[in-house]
């Protein structure tokens, strides 16, 4: 990639250039080829398309979960993490209605403790035994 030279950097793009900062640095490179229409449609990204399916289940799971039981709270960590377990657990091939039940019985369970401080809500958070042993146990249970 080559760097723009210049008093004033260029931001898009112009014909088969494109012209972007990174890291605050003036950057050009030749205009990708790659289009949604072929992301779709081309056999080589067929493992992107399902990882973009996962983790488009997992985020509509974890944004019900994260309303559910943290309402009004802001903390996208909280929200990835939440989002990161459902997808995983959609990996291993359960469906999005077990993982949504599973995740609901895990958060009734063990809920985030709250603390105040002067200028904003900390929370912690134990981390999910999502492993085999959860899945065991529902399956069994």
């Amino acid at each position: 990639m080559a760097r723009q030279m210049g008093i004033i950097p260029i931001k898009g793009t112009i014909d088969n250039l494109t012209f972007y900062m990174m890291d605050g640095n003036p950057q050009v490179r030749r205009k990708t080829s790659l289009d949604k229409a072929r992301m779709k449609r081309d056999k080589k990204f067929k493992n992107t398309m399902k990882s973009a399916d996962r983790l488009g289940r997992g985020s509509k799971i974890g944004s019900k979960i994260y309303r559910m039981y943290f309402p009004g709270i802001k903390d996208m960590k909280l929200f990835r993490t939440i989002t990161g377990q459902a997808t995983k657990m959609i990996k291993t091939g359960l469906s999005p209605g077990q993982v949504l039940e599973m995740l609901k019985k895990e958060y009734e369970t063990k809920p985030a403790q709250i603390i105040e401080t002067n200028q904003a809500v900390i929370r912690t958070l134990e981390p999910l035994p999502w492993s085999a042993d959860i899945l065991k146990r529902y399956k069994e249970g």
